[in-house]
């Protein structure tokens, strides 16, 4: 999970040293533990990395997240997956453009070619200055 993610959707991840215990398959009596922000490295803070260790100390392994999640989410019938996948809508407007270009050869020497150019932008893109200042806005050029 990146920061960007956070940032857009609110959610925030663990905050601090954590400890989750997850209990052994039925039969065994080991259970696992897997511990997240266990110490100050970049690559452990904010959840980037997980430790994974037996209980009882026999094995130990450090997964990223990513990883793990890669993981996980192929794992998943598709309605998991579908769970897993976070829609981001951004709000987009569609604006028209005029692009001319004057024929040189074959095409009636001189006579103006004309292709109109749809573009979708996000709205932010969309203001008072347009964008694409090489390109005539048609509102300008419609009688």
């Amino acid at each position: 999970m990146t920061d960007e993610f956070a940032k857009e959707t609110g959610w925030d991840k663990v905050k601090g040293f954590r400890r989750f215990t997850l209990p052994g398959r039925t039969g065994s009596s080991k259970n696992v533990i897997i511990e997240v922000n266990w110490n100050s490295d970049k690559d452990v803070q904010g959840c980037r990395s997980l430790r994974i260790k037996s209980e009882d100390g026999s094995f130990e392994s450090v997964v990223k997240y990513e990883d793990l999640m890669s993981l996980m989410f192929l794992m998943g019938d598709r309605e998991a997956q579908r769970a897993m996948i976070i829609p981001i809508i951004k709000k987009q407007k569609q604006r028209q453009f005029i692009v001319t270009q004057t024929a040189t050869k074959d095409y009636q020497k001189g006579q103006p070619i004309v292709f109109n150019l749809w573009i979708n932008l996000e709205e932010e893109q969309v203001g008072e200055r347009n964008p694409y200042p090489n390109f005539q806005d048609p509102k300008k050029f419609t009688k």
